[in-house]
């Protein structure tokens, strides 16, 4: 059987440089979701400016870690579940997973969408 597993759900431009992490690890048995960005991307620069937000972010997905104090932001949650081989705990994790992502899809997308069409305008008016 798999030791981890995850899904990503892009964030933003069709570039895919930020996204959602949705993963499993077996052992320890813990699921999670995550926000991350490839390094020196717009997916970089956009996760930084959401800190902008980030109290609004705390208050829509009150269950996450949301800190954005480091050079690389952090929102993420996890949760510790009993052994995945079970169909008791795979069940709840696996709930508890769909409602996470579903939470960080609805917080994290647009914003991340509006932050990159406004960094867009910024350097298509520099370059006028």
């Amino acid at each position: 059987p798999s030791t981890g597993g995850k899904v990503t759900f892009k964030l933003g431009s069709a570039s895919g440089s930020a996204w959602i992490t949705v993963y499993r690890e077996v052992n320890p048995d813990t699921v999670g979701v995550f926000l991350s960005f490839r390094s020196g991307s717009i997916g970089e620069h956009t996760s930084q400016a959401l800190s902008a937000q980030a109290s609004e972010i705390k208050e829509e997905l009150p269950f996450a870690t949301v800190d954005f104090a480091q050079a690389r932001p952090q929102v993420s949650a996890t949760l510790r579940v009993g052994d995945l081989q079970d169909a008791v705990h795979r069940g709840r994790a696996l709930s508890w997973l769909r409602e996470k992502a579903n939470s960080f899809v609805n917080a994290l997308r647009p914003r991340t969408r509006s932050i990159e069409e406004e960094l867009q305008l910024g350097r298509n008016g520099q370059e006028q």
